[in-house]
């Protein structure tokens, strides 16, 4: 660590002097891409499946399937 400066500290009845030294920041901490991407096809490939049972279970019944993939990715994300 580097020297920036000095403080006098009273001890009593003699002054002593303290050096003060710099701190350097603390980097963050680097993540993964590969480790990110495959959480997010993880969780495409369980709100796909999510989203056809919802859909099997409707009787197949078309015009619904944005309501079905919104309700899969809710379901997905309450069990991750």
């Amino acid at each position: 660590m580097a020297k920036v400066g000095s403080k006098k500290v009273s001890a009593g009845r003699s002054k002593v002097t303290k050096a003060v030294k710099a701190v350097a920041p603390r980097r963050a901490k680097r993540t993964t891409v590969k480790k990110t991407a495959f959480k997010q096809d993880e969780l495409w490939m369980r709100t796909e499946k999510k989203a056809y049972e919802l859909f099997e279970l409707r009787g197949y019944s078309h015009g619904s399937d944005f309501d079905d993939w919104l309700e899969a990715e809710k379901l997905v994300l309450t069990e991750v």
